[in-house]
């Protein structure tokens, strides 16, 4: 079963017209310069995208890829809806939020070799989103039990197939809606400082994150901790499961799920932990699924 949450996105603001014809990152400089075609095209120095007046086509057969077959969009309207799955043979995290009424959809994606967002204001067919200009083409269609199956192109680089897989919804209607708590930069450099903890087994500097009572995993079963000391004599061995790590090893700081009773959530829907803000208003590891 899906885990229907107040989902709290990093989102770029992108760029768009009534037919989408590029993107940049929000508060990148433009600048005008003269492309290869010999015509003015603007430039984001963010993401390096040429935007054109008028986008040439990748060369690729975007008409055999737009062919592919879809089934009507499913994804929630003017919510963040949250996808994990493959670009080829990456990992990532995928936001979709749609908009039925413009037809546009935003979608914003990291993963193991995009470790800053990508972010693209689509295009919102019947059965799936489009983007496409001189550098990117980035094609989703709804596939049954709330698949996305499509292609991703980015410049001198290969036509990618895509699989993602619908894991959370925010009802939220902002589609700039940030987290729950504090700014974004706040919560991801903690969130990083978590991270960095597990991945580098530093059981005592994770120790300092934690917040008491907490509840843990210890020899399949579960017990509340009641204080750093208790935790501590635990050791990592215990905290530090496989299957813990290696989600921990695939979260990104820069785009976690989250709702507004438990906080922003890094991890998987099995093995994750969760930052809350405590009394004093400091962020804290208020819960662990180890």
């Amino acid at each position: 079963m899906k885990k229907r949450i107040y989902l709290v996105m990093f989102l770029a603001v992108c760029v768009s017209s009534a037919v989408l014809n590029g993107c940049h990152k929000h508060g990148s400089d433009t600048k005008e310069k003269t492309g290869e075609s010999g015509k003015t095209v603007k430039t984001t120095a963010s993401l390096d995208i040429a935007v054109t007046e008028d986008p040439q086509v990748p060369a690729v057969d975007i008409d055999a890829l737009d062919g592919l077959k879809g089934e009507p969009v499913s994804a929630q309207n003017k919510a963040h809806n949250l996808y994990r799955g493959m670009i080829k043979d990456e990992e990532v995290i995928l936001d979709l939020w749609i908009d039925k009424e413009k037809k546009e959809a935003q979608t914003a994606f990291v993963g193991a070799f995009h470790s800053e967002e990508l972010s693209f204001l689509c295009e919102l067919l019947e059965d799936g989103v489009r983007f496409h200009n001189d550098q990117y083409y980035f094609l989703l269609k709804q596939q049954k039990d709330d698949v996305l199956k499509g292609y991703f192109y980015e410049a001198e680089s290969e036509i990618k197939e895509v699989e993602l897989t619908l894991e959370a919804i925010n009802d939220t209607e902002d589609k700039e809606h940030l987290y729950t708590i504090g700014e974004n930069d706040e919560v991801e450099a903690f969130a990083q400082k978590v991270l960095d903890s597990i991945n580098g087994f530093d059981f005592k500097t994770f120790s300092s994150y934690v917040s008491f009572p907490i509840k843990v995993r210890v020899n399949q079963a579960i017990q509340t901790i009641k204080t750093k000391e208790g935790f501590k004599a635990l050791g990592g061995e215990v905290i530090f499961t496989d299957g813990f790590v290696s989600s921990m090893a695939a979260a990104y700081p820069n785009l976690m799920p989250g709702n507004e009773t438990d906080g922003v959530m890094l991890g998987d829907g099995q093995y994750n932990v969760w930052i809350q803000l405590d009394d004093n208003g400091q962020m804290k590891v208020a819960a662990i699924h180890n």
